[in-house]
């Protein structure tokens, strides 16, 4: 990174016709224009060293949130596939208080204390696809979680939200109980003997 501040040489301030604005006497003037090259100097020193931590803990920041949508864990039943997504999550982007007001912040420093000690933050959903047509047959979502990156069970939120998204798929309303309505006014040579023969 360069950069570029005039030297006391190039101070008009310090030329001999500008005398008359000095509130100091003559005989400082070399004191002072050493004075002000060593203070910027230090000045772009510290720019310099400022620069690379905040470009450091800044990256470290945005890196707590995943980059893309991304299946964090899955598995499958016969015929459906129950997915866990984290999706990112710009608390960057955003007015805080606007849009971070149910996380567990009080405030802007506190996120990114915790983000540079490694928390990560995404918002997370869990949704039961159906395995031949790959329709969202349940689902239920929570955004805003912060959670240890080591944490696989995302602060048990994964449980939690696969659970929810199954029970919102059996639901009456359900999709997958509308399925097999649908399934049963297509087909209605199809019947279920519930009497055994």
């Amino acid at each position: 990174m360069d950069l570029h501040a005039p030297s006391a040489a190039d101070f008009r301030f310090f030329d001999e016709d500008a005398k008359k604005d000095w509130y100091f006497p003559t005989y400082k003037v070399g004191e002072y224009q050493a004075l002000w090259d060593e203070f910027v100097a230090d000045l772009a020193e510290y720019i310099r060293d400022l620069s690379k931590q905040l470009a450091q803990e800044g990256y470290r920041i945005i890196e707590a949130t995943p980059y893309q949508k991304e299946v964090a864990y899955q598995f499958e039943t016969q015929h459906y596939r129950i997915e866990f997504v984290t999706e990112p999550h710009e608390f960057y982007a955003n007015h805080f208080e606007t849009y971070m007001y149910d996380c567990d912040f009080e405030d802007v420093e506190s996120l990114c204390k915790a983000a540079l000690k490694g928390i990560k933050i995404a918002n997370v959903y869990a949704q039961v696809l159906d395995k031949a047509t790959g329709i969202a047959l349940g689902e239920d979502y929570f955004g805003y979680l912060a959670y240890n990156k080591e944490d696989k069970t995302f602060g048990g939120y994964r449980y939690i939200l696969i659970r929810e998204a199954i029970k919102a798929a059996r639901s009456k309303d359900g999709l997958i109980s509308r399925q097999a309505q649908l399934m049963q006014k297509s087909l209605p040579h199809l019947h279920l003997n519930t009497n055994g023969n």
